[in-house]
Parts: structure tokens; sequence; C-alpha cells
């Protein structure tokens, strides 16, 4: 079965990737697990399906600062996916926590989905936001390819090579891609809110940067843009039905939005002004070059400029 979840880039140029040894033993991980029916009750605040043990409470006391505010709502619908990325790495550092909560993500907004007739549905910020566009209306997004500039190609390991050349990823239609955006996007804020605290440190003194949830808010920003403008080229029919779904752009919308505050809240922390995070420059060039600038408008995206 080809997978829908593809790992989070992150570590990039680490010294190493071994985090110091936890004062407990992690759970085995076990089989992964969807999250199950019991997410569709609509209360993802008290859940019924809860993970134990020690690495589960020490995760718990990890989320109680402040700085974690943003994914403690995620972390209580999705308890068991979370800790089974996190018993996979059997880590509790930067890396495995930023994926945690990132694959999670992703997981609990495919279950939502199928609660809801296959409707694309997406878990941000703590709320449940249900689309009016349902699975499949729309062709793959593969067609982006083509509106993606050539030097963003490149990287043999880059995002552009796992969503669009690797087989094994799942490279549905217009869901998968905002799914994406929607678990970066909420990725990035989380990035955002850690950064200094001693997970965030310890990665600083283990690695020289690290292209992680910021980077690929951006190339699915640049994504989202292109596939809009090869769905309106091929079929511009199919294209206006999309736009017309108006709580599905709303989203989108909504994601945008958050996407471009939290950029100028990541454009310090990037190395060369002594953070950590790998700004996305050459990504949200191409995503608000002048053309896709006017694709925007045409879906009725509002934008502003990108942080510099």
């Amino acid at each position: 079965m080809k997978h829908f979840l593809a790992g989070l880039l992150l570590c990039a140029g680490c010294a190493s990737a071994v985090a110091t040894s936890p004062a407990f033993v992690f759970e085995p991980a076990g089989p992964q697990k969807m999250p199950g029916k019991e997410v569709c009750a609509g209360d993802l605040s008290h859940p019924s399906s809860l993970a134990s043990g020690n690495d589960t409470a020490a995760m718990t006391a990890l989320l109680s600062g402040p700085e974690y505010a943003s994914v403690r709502p995620l972390f209580l619908a999705a308890q068991p996916q979370v800790m089974w990325w996190i018993r996979k790495a059997e880590s509790m550092d930067l890396q495995s926590v930023l994926t945690a909560f990132h694959e999670a993500n992703h997981m609990l907004d495919f279950a939502l989905s199928a609660c809801h007739g296959n409707r694309a549905v997406f878990h941000f910020r703590g709320e449940v936001h249900v689309t009016d566009y349902v699975r499949g209306q729309a062709p793959a997004f593969a067609m982006a390819a083509r509106e993606i500039p050539d030097e963003l190609k490149q990287q043999p390991e880059g995002r552009y090579a796992v969503y669009f050349g690797n087989r094994n990823v799942y490279r549905g239609d217009f869901f998968p891609l905002i799914d994406e955006l929607n678990a970066h996007v909420a990725g990035a804020e989380f990035e955002v809110a850690i950064a200094g605290t001693p997970l965030y440190r310890d990665m600083a003194a283990r690695a020289n940067s690290i292209n992680g949830n910021i980077g690929g808010m951006a190339d699915f920003m640049l994504y989202t843009v292109a596939y809009l403008k090869a769905l309106r080229a091929d079929d511009p029919k199919a294209w206006q039905r999309l736009v017309a779904r108006k709580a599905m752009m709303a989203h989108v919308q909504r994601l945008w939005t958050a996407a471009e505050a939290v950029l100028e809240k990541a454009a310090p922390l990037a190395p060369e002004k002594g953070g950590l995070y790998q700004f996305p420059t050459a990504a949200l060039k191409a995503a608000y070059a002048p053309a896709m600038l006017a694709e925007l408008d045409k879906a009725g995206i509002r934008y502003s400029a990108p942080a510099p």
C-alpha cells in the first residue's frame, strides 16, 4: 500500500542526530494506527483514545510549557498517533517532536475526512474545519509540477523529489495538497513558538540548520498556486468548480494569511541571523512571482508581500 505521509525534512547539516538519553524507557511503537471513529464525536478536547506509559507522561509534562500551547489540542485529539512517532524515533528531541505533530495532524485530518463523507476536513489551531470540497472532485496535484521553476526541482532529497517523484508518497487531489499546507503552517507556527526553548537549544548545539515546517510551508504555498495555475490552463471548468467551493477556499485563505504572519516571525530565526531555521527565500520568490500572484487574484486569495 502506498504511504500517504511523507517524512518531514529536517536536520540539514546536523553535526549529530543522537539525542541525550531520557530518564525513562520508550514504550514499543507497535503497529501504526489511524485515529478511530471516536474522533467523529466532535469534542476532541475529551478524547476516548489515550496513550499510556512513562513516555506519554514525559511528553505531557513537556507540553505543559506555554511555548507548546499551539500543539496541546492536537496532542489531546491524536495522542496515540503523536506517541507512535515519538516511540518510533525513540527520542523526544526537536526533530522527533516536530515530526510527530506534523504527521499526526495528517492522520487526524484523514480520519476526520472519513467522518464527514470524504469531505476535506482540517484540524488547525485546535479547531476542526469541515469544508464543502469532496475528495476526488479535482484532478491530482501532480499537474502542478510544470509550473514549478526548474531550479527548485534539482535537490535529490528535497520536497519536490518526495512529493512529485516518489511513487510511495500519496499524491492525490486538492485535499492532500492543502492538507500538507495545513500541517506545515501549523508546524511552522510551532517552530517559531518553541525557538529558544531547551529543545531548540539542544538541536542548535547539534545542527547547523534545519529545513522543517517553515521551509515546507513555503514550498506548499508555491505548490498550491502552481496547481491553481495548471488547473485553470488545463481544465477551466474544473478550476471554476474548485474555486466555487467557498468553505474550502476560505481555509486556503486562512492558511495563506497564517503563513504570511509566521514568515515575519521566522525571518529573524534564520541561520545567517544566528538562528536555526532555514528561511525559504527561493520558494517564496517563486510563489510571489507576478504570474503566480495573478493566479491568487483569479482564485480570490488575498495576500501581502512576503517577508524579506
